[in-house]
Protein backbone atom coordinates (compact mmCIF):
# COMPACT_ATOMS: atom_id res chain seq x y z
CA UNK A 1 0.00 0.00 0.00
CA UNK A 2 1.28 3.61 -0.95
CA UNK A 3 1.74 6.22 1.60
CA UNK A 4 -1.19 9.34 0.86
CA UNK A 5 0.31 11.78 -0.94
CA UNK A 6 2.48 14.71 0.63
CA UNK A 7 2.77 12.39 3.82
CA UNK A 8 5.99 10.07 5.24
CA UNK A 9 3.61 7.81 6.82
CA UNK A 10 1.91 4.76 5.71
CA UNK A 11 -1.30 4.38 7.09
CA UNK A 12 -1.67 2.67 10.54
CA UNK A 13 -3.66 -0.87 9.00
CA UNK A 14 -1.13 -1.17 6.12
CA UNK A 15 1.33 -3.01 8.59
CA UNK A 16 -0.37 -4.43 11.17
CA UNK A 17 2.94 -5.55 12.94
CA UNK A 18 6.25 -3.32 13.08
CA UNK A 19 8.76 -5.99 11.60
CA UNK A 20 6.84 -6.11 8.54
CA UNK A 21 7.13 -2.33 8.29
CA UNK A 22 10.59 -2.24 8.93
CA UNK A 23 11.07 -4.82 6.17
CA UNK A 24 9.01 -2.84 3.83
CA UNK A 25 10.95 0.54 4.60
CA UNK A 26 14.44 -1.36 4.54
CA UNK A 27 15.34 -0.88 7.87
CA UNK A 28 16.38 -4.93 8.54
CA UNK A 29 16.68 -5.74 4.80
CA UNK A 30 20.48 -5.00 4.74
CA UNK A 31 21.69 -8.26 5.98
CA UNK A 32 19.22 -10.42 3.84
CA UNK A 33 20.26 -8.17 0.82
CA UNK A 34 23.99 -9.30 1.71
CA UNK A 35 23.46 -12.80 2.18
CA UNK A 36 21.14 -13.01 -1.13
CA UNK A 37 24.22 -11.26 -3.16
CA UNK A 38 26.25 -13.98 -1.54
CA UNK A 39 24.34 -17.13 -2.83
CA UNK A 40 23.78 -14.82 -6.17
CA UNK A 41 27.50 -14.94 -6.47
CA UNK A 42 28.49 -18.37 -5.68
CA UNK A 43 25.14 -19.80 -7.82
CA UNK A 44 27.05 -17.24 -10.82
CA UNK A 45 29.82 -18.83 -9.99
CA UNK A 46 28.75 -22.36 -9.64
CA UNK A 47 26.60 -21.85 -13.03
CA UNK A 48 30.04 -20.73 -14.84
CA UNK A 49 32.13 -23.60 -13.47
CA UNK A 50 29.51 -26.38 -14.64
CA UNK A 51 29.47 -24.44 -18.59
CA UNK A 52 33.20 -24.55 -18.28
CA UNK A 53 32.81 -28.26 -17.71
CA UNK A 54 30.16 -28.95 -20.12
CA UNK A 55 32.07 -27.73 -22.84
CA UNK A 56 35.02 -29.65 -21.71
CA UNK A 57 32.94 -32.62 -21.85
CA UNK A 58 31.73 -31.86 -25.67
CA UNK A 59 34.78 -31.48 -27.02
CA UNK A 60 36.24 -34.57 -25.13
CA UNK A 61 33.37 -36.35 -26.19
CA UNK A 62 34.17 -34.93 -30.00
CA UNK A 63 37.63 -36.17 -29.81
CA UNK A 64 36.82 -39.20 -28.68
CA UNK A 65 34.66 -39.93 -31.63
CA UNK A 66 36.84 -38.66 -34.14
CA UNK A 67 40.03 -40.78 -32.40
CA UNK A 68 37.40 -43.91 -32.48
CA UNK A 69 36.72 -42.94 -36.59
CA UNK A 70 40.49 -42.90 -36.99
CA UNK A 71 41.32 -46.09 -34.90
CA UNK A 72 38.53 -48.04 -37.25
CA UNK A 73 40.75 -47.04 -40.58
CA UNK A 74 42.43 -49.83 -41.61
CA UNK A 75 45.35 -48.42 -43.02
CA UNK A 76 46.82 -47.21 -39.26
CA UNK A 77 50.13 -48.40 -38.14
CA UNK A 78 50.50 -50.35 -35.26
CA UNK A 79 52.38 -47.51 -33.38
CA UNK A 80 49.58 -45.05 -33.98
CA UNK A 81 46.67 -47.11 -33.49
CA UNK A 82 48.14 -47.81 -30.10
CA UNK A 83 48.83 -44.39 -29.47
CA UNK A 84 44.92 -43.33 -30.25
CA UNK A 85 43.87 -46.50 -27.95
CA UNK A 86 46.12 -44.65 -25.09
CA UNK A 87 44.50 -41.63 -25.85
CA UNK A 88 41.10 -42.89 -26.16
CA UNK A 89 41.54 -44.58 -22.41
CA UNK A 90 42.87 -41.34 -20.74
CA UNK A 91 39.49 -39.89 -22.10
CA UNK A 92 37.12 -42.24 -20.67
CA UNK A 93 39.04 -42.16 -17.83
CA UNK A 94 38.69 -38.07 -17.81
CA UNK A 95 35.43 -38.20 -18.45
CA UNK A 96 34.49 -40.54 -15.56
CA UNK A 97 36.34 -39.36 -13.45
CA UNK A 98 34.92 -35.68 -13.68
CA UNK A 99 31.32 -36.95 -13.76
CA UNK A 100 32.16 -39.21 -10.74
CA UNK A 101 33.38 -36.90 -8.13
CA UNK A 102 33.48 -37.27 -4.59
CA UNK A 103 30.90 -34.39 -4.08
CA UNK A 104 28.20 -36.35 -5.10
CA UNK A 105 29.00 -39.37 -2.58
CA UNK A 106 30.22 -36.85 -0.01
CA UNK A 107 26.51 -36.53 2.00
CA UNK A 108 25.14 -40.74 1.04
CA UNK A 109 29.00 -41.79 2.54
CA UNK A 110 29.25 -39.68 5.53
CA UNK A 111 24.96 -40.96 5.99
CA UNK A 112 26.12 -44.29 5.99
CA UNK A 113 29.30 -43.99 7.96
CA UNK A 114 26.80 -42.42 10.65
CA UNK A 115 24.03 -44.88 10.55
CA UNK A 116 25.96 -47.79 10.13
CA UNK A 117 28.17 -46.81 13.37
CA UNK A 118 25.00 -46.20 15.08
CA UNK A 119 23.88 -49.33 14.48
CA UNK A 120 27.17 -51.28 15.40
CA UNK A 121 26.77 -49.18 19.29
CA UNK A 122 22.78 -50.63 19.43
CA UNK A 123 24.32 -53.98 18.50
CA UNK A 124 27.04 -53.91 21.22
CA UNK A 125 24.56 -52.31 23.91
CA UNK A 126 21.77 -54.93 22.90
CA UNK A 127 24.28 -57.62 23.25
CA UNK A 128 25.57 -56.66 26.38
CA UNK A 129 21.92 -56.87 28.13
CA UNK A 130 20.76 -59.66 26.73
Amino acid sequence: MKPPKGSDRFPADAFPDEPSRDRWLGRKLAPDWQEFEAALRDATRSLKALKERYVEIRRAQDQQQELRRRLQQTDLPLAEAQAIKQRLEELEISLESHLLSWRHFQQPFWQAIRFGGLGVIIGWILRGCA
